[in-house]
């Protein structure tokens, strides 16, 4: 049986386009298992971790007073970044997508990734160098910035009176469920964010040594206005381009806009010297501007100034003068 040459690279089109088709579904599958063994182990990592802390801080509820002892928290989870915090009674990690929660006894003070020294004083469990009898929470003694900010650059800024970790969220809500940290853990606490022009507020709460926490939020509010350096935008309306008209008081008329700030002054330039100025003008609407020429070629236009002192030019038009 014989085949054309048509039919035969037909054939050899469709087999080829199949077998392409499958090596892309058989990469996405092997891409989507890699993903997905990358994922549980992480959350099998961070297991591991949630309970060999459990373990220990039971260990320091069942031993009698005087018990001293320094754990480890590993600094990262094979690579994989991950947050560890406590609250009264419970412990909690953190990696992308995945949260634990683990019940834990009754603990004084933040238990960090590193090295955490427990110990079991007058029947408490304490974490760290602090006194465990301190039940005050921290106290934001100052916060910004505030007003006006002049750039989209933007640092949040919180000082406390004591140590603390101190977390930052776009609602009023409660220290675990922000999810947001500043960095630094002692006194002053801060963060840089990029953001756009308008208003913005963040609440802010902290957490000492202690594990004491904030029961209300600090609010920091504040604007962003971006200096304009946007100039007037300018058109020129009559007398028309190249245009021939009498001698004597001539009309010229033009549209001014400005995107951000308003329109202080307006010149209109005729051979490169200023001819008359107009203050103030009514933006978006055609302004007249008369003055009296005689026979000759002129070239015209109308510069505008903001009141940033942005300054915008219209186009050159040439005109001429005759009888």
């Amino acid at each position: 049986m014989r085949f054309s040459k048509a039919q035969v690279m037909w054939e050899y089109i469709l087999s080829v386009s199949i077998g392409f088709l499958i090596m892309v579904i058989f990469v996405s599958y092997i891409s989507i298992e890699i993903i997905d063994s990358g994922q549980k182990r992480d959350i099998s990592l961070i297991k591991d971790v949630s309970k060999s802390v459990q373990q220990e801080l039971y260990l320091a509820s069942e031993v009698e007073t005087g018990y001293e002892r320094v754990f480890n928290v590993p600094l990262d989870l094979e690579g994989s970044t991950y947050s560890i915090e406590n609250s009264e009674k419970k412990l909690i990690l953190r990696i992308e997508n995945y949260d634990l929660a683990l019940t834990i006894p009754e603990v004084t003070g933040s238990i960090m990734k590193g090295s955490n020294m427990i110990r079991k004083t007058g029947g408490r469990i304490c974490i760290g160098n602090i006194t465990c009898d301190d039940v005050v929470p921290p106290i934001i003694i100052s916060s910004g910035p505030s007003g006006i900010v002049a750039s989209a650059q933007v640092t949040l800024e919180a000082e406390t009176n004591e140590d603390s970790t101190c977390k930052y969220s776009l609602s009023d809500e409660g220290y675990f469920s922000m999810r947001d940290f500043f960095d630094g853990s002692n006194t002053e606490h801060d963060v840089s964010l990029t953001l756009t022009e308008g208003s913005h507020t963040y609440y802010v709460r902290c957490k000492d040594m202690t594990g004491n926490i904030m029961t209300s939020s600090e609010q920091i509010a504040f604007s962003i206005m971006l200096p304009d350096t946007v100039a007037p935008s300018i058109w020129l309306v009559l007398p028309e381009e190249n245009a021939l008209v009498d001698p004597g008081n001539i009309t010229f008329t033009y549209n001014v806009s400005d995107e951000k700030s308003s329109v202080s002054s307006c010149e209109l330039i005729i051979n490169g010297t200023i001819n008359k100025t107009v203050s103030s003008p009514i933006e978006n609407e055609n302004l007249n501007i008369t003055t009296e020429l005689t026979n000759s070629s002129y070239a015209w236009w109308i510069n505008c100034t903001d009141s940033s002192g942005n300054k915008g030019e219209s186009e050159t038009r040439d005109l001429a003068v005759g009888s």
